[in-house]
C-alpha cells in the first residue's frame, strides 16, 4: 500500500503538467534556444534544425558530445548554410577546448575533422536579420590511439 501511494505521489507532477497542456494544446519545442548532451554513443548525426526549412532568428543552440575516454570523434558534414557573418557555428574540442572551427556562409561544405579528445562541443548562433538551411553533421568514434601514434597528425580520408 505504501509503494502504491508513493507512486502516486510522483506521478501527480506529471498528471498535472498532462492536464494542463490539455487545456492549453500541445506543447511547441522553441529551436532558438536549445542545449543537448549526448554522452557514450558510438556514432550519431545532428541536423539542425530539423524541420526541413530555415533556422530561426536569434538562436542559440549547444551540443555536448562525450564519448568512452580512450576515443576520439571523426566529424563529416553533410549540409551547411548560414547568414554570412552574424550566423555562427563554432566547433571545439570539448566545452573548454582548443577550437575546431568557426563556420558562417554558404557554398563548400567545411572539411571533415578529428577532435583531439573525447569531446565534442558545438554552439550556433543566429542574430536577427536573415536565417539560413542550418547544419546536418555526422560523427563517429573511433580508438584514440590510431590517431595519437601518428608523428606528423593529419586528418586520414573517411570511411564514413
Amino acid at each position: 500500500m505504501v509503494n502504491i501511494l508513493n507512486l502516486c505521489l510522483r506521478l501527480l507532477p506529471l498528471i498535472l503538467v498532462l492536464a494542463r497542456a490539455k487545456e492549453v494544446g500541445p506543447l511547441k519545442k522553441d529551436h532558438r534556444s536549445c542545449r543537448n548532451t549526448i554522452k557514450d554513443h558510438v556514432n550519431g548525426d545532428i541536423d539542425y534544425p530539423g524541420t526541413g526549412g530555415n533556422y530561426q532568428n536569434d538562436a542559440k543552440c549547444r551540443w555536448d558530445i562525450t564519448v568512452s575516454c580512450e576515443k576520439q570523434i571523426e566529424v563529416k558534414f553533410l549540409r551547411f548554410g548560414t547568414a554570412d557573418q552574424g550566423d555562427t557555428l563554432i566547433v571545439k574540442n570539448g566545452p573548454k577546448g582548443t577550437t575546431i572551427g568557426i563556420y558562417s556562409g554558404q557554398g563548400d561544405l567545411p572539411k571533415p575533422f578529428i577532435t583531439s579528445r573525447n569531446q565534442l562541443y558545438l554552439f550556433f548562433k543566429s542574430d536577427s536579420t536573415r536565417t539560413g538551411i542550418g547544419f546536418a553533421i555526422e560523427w563517429r568514434t573511433f580508438d584514440e590511439v590510431l590517431y595519437s601514434k601518428c608523428t606528423v597528425c593529419r586528418v586520414i580520408p573517411s570511411q564514413i
